[in-house]
């Protein structure tokens, strides 16, 4: 996600990039102010935050039928369904066709970030801490402010970003630390454990 709310993807190597837009139509018009975007099932999850929308961009682009208010993240499990956070503390649950399937309401939480691992299991993080999603129930996986949090995509570990430092968690504790470059804001990691960091206007790769 870049400042001018574009949503750009690149090549595995970070060689190339594509820009992916929404539509040039009145009626939709482009991304504004997006959020968060997450990729599976050879679709991408967009949270439009200041339209108001998600949108699935894939070989076309839809938007989930919903009355959304400033969502915030959004992802996909294994089996398609879609999960947004959206109006401080909700979650909303979608099928893949876009029926809606169920609302959570994280109360007392704000939510700030939504992933899901290929275990789907769906993780929060939230002013406060970081916390698992158990039925409509929070389980505690960190209590303590973050600035970002990543899943492995096997399911294995989480890793945390903290005060410009990498951290895996792990039963509640963070170890393996290391120092990312300066105004770190988001980060990513696959299934080699390389971390992606993204800090102003660069995207950083860690072995």
């Amino acid at each position: 996600l870049t400042y001018d709310g574009a949503v750009v993807r690149y090549a595995d190597d970070l060689s190339g990039r594509i820009e992916l837009t929404v539509s040039a139509s009145a009626a939709t018009g482009y991304f504004n102010s997006p959020q968060a975007a997450a990729t599976r099932k050879d679709t991408v999850a967009v949270a439009d935050t200041g339209n108001d929308r998600v949108a699935l961009v894939g070989a076309e682009t839809q938007y989930l039928q919903y009355a959304f208010s400033r969502p915030v993240a959004a992802g996909m499990d294994d089996r398609g369904n879609i999960y947004v956070a959206h109006k401080t503390n909700h979650i909303e649950i979608f099928s893949r066709a876009g029926a809606h399937l169920d609302t959570i309401r994280c109360d007392g939480q704000r939510i700030r970030d939504l992933k899901i691992d290929s275990l789907d299991d769906v993780v929060l993080r939230t002013d406060d801490g970081i916390y698992k999603l158990n039925g409509h129930a929070l389980e505690t996986l960190y209590t303590g402010r973050t600035q970002a949090v990543a899943c492995q995509p096997d399911g294995s570990g989480l890793y945390v970003l903290q005060d410009g430092r990498v951290s895996r968690l792990a039963d509640g504790a963070l170890t393996e630390t290391f120092a990312v470059a300066e105004g770190a804001s988001d980060l990513a990691v696959d299934l080699q454990k390389t971390v992606y960091a993204v800090a102003g206007n660069t995207l950083y790769r860690y072995a």
